[in-house]
């Protein structure tokens, strides 16, 4: 489900990102350490699907090459 926030930016023609996604923008920018912050995030109630999570890593960790 979707907030109408996300809905009007999206109208809008605006970018939206989310919580991964902002960090995975900070990791390639060498601003964090993105498994780490992953990790912090999930022990936490911060829900998002297993392959999404294992999909910015595995990029983070192809970026680290």
């Amino acid at each position: 489900m979707t907030s109408e926030g996300v809905e009007e930016a999206r109208r809008l023609g605006l970018t939206v990102t989310g919580t991964l996604g902002v960090l995975e923008l900070a990791a390639e920018r060498a601003l964090i350490d993105l498994p780490a912050a992953v990790g912090r995030l999930q022990a936490t109630n911060f829900r998002a699907a297993p392959h999404v999570i294992r999909a910015v890593l595995e990029r983070d960790a192809y970026r680290q090459k």
